[in-house]
């Protein structure tokens, strides 16, 4: 049994000083194309594995005979000094407790918060006051990416607020309590949850509106079309019309696609022991790369991917296409199997009223006493999510 291909690198050192940690998904690009979807590096004798194919992944992670094992989470800094004993749900090792939170959490993300309605209509109206405020700040130069990272804040106020995300925990303790007599979800469990928020969902929501600001003042044509659709609605925009735009919908995948917020995903690692996967011997402890970017840059799984082109999400009917399409298969931005990201519907409904709300009132334009940044995400500012780089813009009323 054979370990995967991969470049060798010196002696003990392996490869730390050729592997830039700020743009890693760069360099993993590079090294696919010479040793395959599956390749393997050392760094100070720790073994590495990348991933760079969403079959691949899937089978990996969800459907192999060890993708339990290589759902566990590699020891870093959140688990040991911030999260107490590990008590949350991203960086917690794949057990029953982790499991049963996960499942609770993305039900509550994906379907409580749509069905009780309260969050999105706050959303929306914290939306509709920022349009007001920006009235006054028409044909002046803009730090729009600012000003929604203050709007990102407040919607993260709600969602921890009396209605969300802790009520939530606590009534499923007290739920546990009355069947079991007992629960385990306590104090520390909330609050590692709640603070799973952070890496989940608040910095890649800022990091995201950042880059779509940036993609519509390159893309006028696309802001024309999404204003087109917005008008068709008789009534203001609430959550319940995002079936009703699917070019919109389109939008904010091929957002999630081109930008892909986290590039190289959250590291897995088969703590449990040595594993085998397809013809190669992975050893215990290696810790597991998903080259989330380098999938949704390659073109074999997309046609032209570094344009920004919501059509490849569009079908010939003018529906959005489907789970089953190739464009659907190959988008791995949330991850794949067990480990899936927690806010990805979440953040899909939170950019569709800013977007909506926004561009149904005010044009967005480059500033011309500022030379706009490129719409290149291999040039996006670096770190464990990305986001454009600082710009400013203008605001028109449409």
């Amino acid at each position: 049994m054979t370990s995967p291909p991969g470049p060798r690198g010196l002696p003990v050192f392996g490869q730390a000083f050729n592997l830039d940690k700020d743009h890693m998904h760069l360099t993993f690009m590079e090294w696919q194309k010479r040793y395959g979807d599956l390749f393997m590096f050392k760094i100070m004798g720790q073994d590495f594995l990348v991933v760079s194919h969403p079959d691949i992944l899937r089978k990996l992670f969800d459907t192999c005979e060890h993708a339990k094992a290589f759902n566990d989470r590699a020891r870093g800094f959140m688990s040991k000094y911030v999260i107490h004993n590990s008590k949350d749900i991203l960086f917690r090792n794949m057990d029953e407790k982790q499991q049963y939170l996960k499942t609770k959490a993305l039900d509550y993300f994906e379907n409580q918060l749509v069905e009780e309605k309260w969050f999105y209509s706050a959303v929306a109206e914290e939306m509709r006051s920022l349009v007001s405020e920006m009235e006054c700040l028409v044909d002046k130069e803009v730090d729009i990416v600012r000003i929604m990272d203050t709007m990102v804040i407040k919607i993260m106020g709600l969602l921890q607020g009396k209605r969300g995300l802790v009520f939530m925990l606590r009534s499923l303790r007290v739920t546990m309590e009355m069947e079991d007599g007992e629960s385990w979800i306590d104090n520390d469990f909330i609050m590692g949850v709640v603070m799973d928020l952070i890496p989940a969902a608040i910095v890649p929501l800022q990091n995201t509106i950042s880059v779509l600001f940036l993609v519509l003042v390159h893309n006028p044509e696309v802001q024309n079309k999404i204003r087109e659709q917005v008008t068709l609605l008789k009534a203001d925009v609430t959550i319940d019309d995002i079936r009703k735009l699917p070019y919109i919908e389109a939008c904010i995948l091929e957002l999630k696609r081109f930008h892909t917020p986290l590039p190289v995903s959250a590291r897995h690692c088969n703590r449990s022991g040595n594993a085998v996967f397809e013809k190669y011997s992975i050893p215990k402890n290696t810790e597991i790369f998903s080259n989330l970017f380098g999938i949704h840059h390659d073109e074999r799984f997309f046609d032209d991917p570094w344009s920004f082109r919501p059509e490849r999400f569009m079908a010939e009917d003018g529906s959005r296409v489907g789970p089953e399409h190739p464009v659907m298969k190959n988008m791995v931005v949330t991850g794949v199997g067990p480990r899936r990201c927690l806010g990805s519907t979440f953040s899909e409904k939170v950019i569709f009223l800013v977007v909506t709300i926004l561009l149904k009132y005010f044009r967005i334009c480059p500033n011309i006493q500022q030379e706009l940044p490129p719409c290149d995400p291999k040039k996006f500012t670096s770190g464990v999510v990305t986001k454009a780089p600082d710009f400013n813009c203008v605001f028109q009323l449409a």
